[in-house]
């Protein structure tokens, strides 16, 4: 009797499956994962990869570097009209004053060289000093519309530039039923999505700051520009005169650099985004976070160069 309880006991425990209870644990691991995929770090990470892109999209769609000197800040001209106000009430007679300390110097260099026999000379000279006060004067009262006139003409070259590439349709959609499923990826890439939205949304702020920075410096410069114009008056501040001129064609010439890096930036972005849909694999996690960190590179590309464009202006005009 216990020789056939023991061996139907043995006959229980070997028909009994022993990897069916590892098959079922395994099968709800399984189902935890693609639920964790699809539905919780799925839509998370496509949507910060789809986020980033759209932000990467309008990157480019700014107005301040085509349009002109008085509507910099498009409705309304209510900060032209107070740096003009500042300019003509404040700025020019400040230095029309420095004009006529400019005009009683050279008088009084033009009287020490008057003697008996210099009568002529000193006569030409105060002409001279006559018409270099017509001239300056002139170039005080209308420092404004030289500025203008002078970024209006520089802005030309923007109208040519702008509209460009548009970004083509990219997607990232890199998790879920028809990519990666694989729950040791998420990590990774969950990362790389914050990274490119985040780069993303600086990228875009960071253009954004830049182009306004520039035009607020633009009616700065536009303000002041009598004083730096009178300046010229004196040979010991000449050369504060002419690098005032100088900086603010670089200023408008760094525009059209902004613009053309603005342009340039969606192409960069389809060249990338050719490249890894010529080259990815929906089950290659490496191609898949290799090309959002190049979409990061492209993004530091823009700031920099964005950064860099004063200075690359001031070259093209001799340093």
């Amino acid at each position: 009797m216990a020789l056939a309880v023991a061996a139907a006991t043995l006959a229980i425990v070997a028909l009994t499956p022993v990897t069916a209870r590892a098959d079922a644990f395994t099968d709800i691991a399984d189902s935890v994962n693609k639920w964790l995929i699809n539905t919780l770090f799925g839509p998370i990470i496509n949507g910060m990869f789809s986020g980033a892109l759209s932000v990467v999209g309008t990157i480019n769609s700014t107005t301040l570097l085509t349009t002109s000197f008085s509507s910099l800040f498009g409705h309304g001209t209510a900060l032209y009209e107070l740096a003009d106000g500042v300019r003509n009430s404040v700025v020019k007679p400040c230095a029309h004053s420095i004009l006529a300390l400019v005009m009683l110097v050279q008088l009084v260099r033009v009287s020490e060289k008057v003697d008996g026999s210099a009568t002529m000379p000193a006569v030409k000279e105060v002409v001279e000093l006559a018409v270099f006060f017509v001239i300056f004067s002139w170039l005080i009262n209308n420092s404004g519309e030289i500025c203008e006139a002078v970024f209006d003409d520089l802005t030309k070259f923007n109208s040519y530039i702008g509209g460009g590439e548009a970004l083509s349709g990219v997607a990232l959609n890199s998790v879920g039923d028809n990519a990666i499923t694989d729950f040791a990826a998420i990590g990774p890439l969950v990362i790389t999505a914050l990274l490119v939205f985040l780069f993303a949304i600086v990228a875009q702020v960071f253009s954004q700051l830049m182009v306004y920075a520039r035009a607020i410096q633009l009616y700065v410069y536009f303000m002041l520009s009598p004083i730096p114009f009178a300046l010229m008056g004196f040979e010991e501040t000449r050369h504060m005169g002419i690098n005032f001129v100088k900086n603010f064609v670089a200023l408008c010439l760094a525009g059209t650099i902004m613009m053309f890096v603005l342009t340039c930036f969606p192409m960069l972005v389809n060249m990338v985004a050719a490249d890894m849909t010529q080259a990815a694999s929906p089950s290659d996690v490496g191609n898949f976070i290799l090309w959002p960190l190049k979409l990061i590179a492209m993004c530091l590309l823009l700031i920099l160069s964005l950064m860099r464009s004063g200075s690359w202006a001031k070259d093209i005009l001799g340093g």
